[in-house]
């Protein structure tokens, strides 16, 4: 069964909170988001329900910079928002009552050594006040303070952490769905031990997989693919 893949784009669901107030002053932002498909099978990818936007990598990495230096977020913050955002767009297109399971609605969340990682530390924090269940598998973590916090934060509310991948059929038993917060937007070069190994896992689950920003180590997606009539709906309804 092939993984059908959900990408929410923490950039710009960080980005659009800054628009949304002064639409004029990210002319980046507004002429990415009104950007026509530009291939074929982009085109046909775009429905009159639901809308699909691309967005680059390079100019993801630009919003990024704009909201650092024009505006002055810090790192921290726009993990908050992103991690915020993307639990509430998972929330709404996979509410807990269409889960398998509605009494124990478990999600695995595995999360990289960078940026990303720490966006799916903050996501998993938000889906357990959600009423989910979210177990972390985070087999690489950084030396910085910041990612041991959201480490904390995370076993202070009974976030389980798994010490290594389960198998591909025990992960279909036991979870009802797959964050990827392994490698984001700014992802480059060669996929290294031990996340080779876990990616060929993720590819043969038959649950969802709802990836942060782009399915990880797929190369090939260099755009990322934004669920725009959800993104609105999570800034502004939650």
């Amino acid at each position: 069964m092939h993984t059908l893949y959900v990408v929410v784009c923490s950039t710009v669901l960080r980005g659009a909170l800054i628009v949304s107030r002064r639409p004029a002053t990210n002319k980046l932002l507004n002429r990415r988001l009104q950007r026509k498909p530009h291939t074929a099978s982009h085109a046909a990818m775009t429905t009159a329900a639901l809308p699909l936007k691309l967005l680059g990598q390079d100019e993801a990495i630009e919003i990024d910079k704009e909201l650092f230096h024009e505006y002055g977020f810090s790192v921290d913050q726009l993990m908050e928002l992103a991690g915020l955002s993307c639990a509430t767009a998972i929330a709404k297109v996979y509410p807990i009552s269409s889960l398998p399971n509605k009494r124990d609605p478990t999600i695995l969340v595995c999360c990289g050594p960078g940026n990303n990682g720490g966006d799916g530390l903050v996501c998993a924090r938000h889906l357990k006040m959600f009423g989910y269940h979210p177990t972390v598998f985070y087999p690489k973590r950084p030396d910085k303070k910041l990612f041991e916090n959201l480490t904390v934060q995370c076993s202070s509310m009974d976030i389980p952490f798994l010490s290594h991948l389960l198998s591909t059929n025990l992960l279909n038993e036991s979870y009802s769905l797959i964050v990827d917060a392994i490698f984001g937007f700014s992802f480059k070069g060669n996929v290294r031990s031990p996340f080779g190994d876990i990616l060929e896992t993720l590819k043969k689950v038959s649950m969802p997989v709802c990836s942060i920003d782009v399915p990880s180590g797929k190369k090939q997606m260099c755009e990322a693919v934004i669920l725009f009539n959800i993104l609105f709906f999570c800034l502004f309804r939650i």
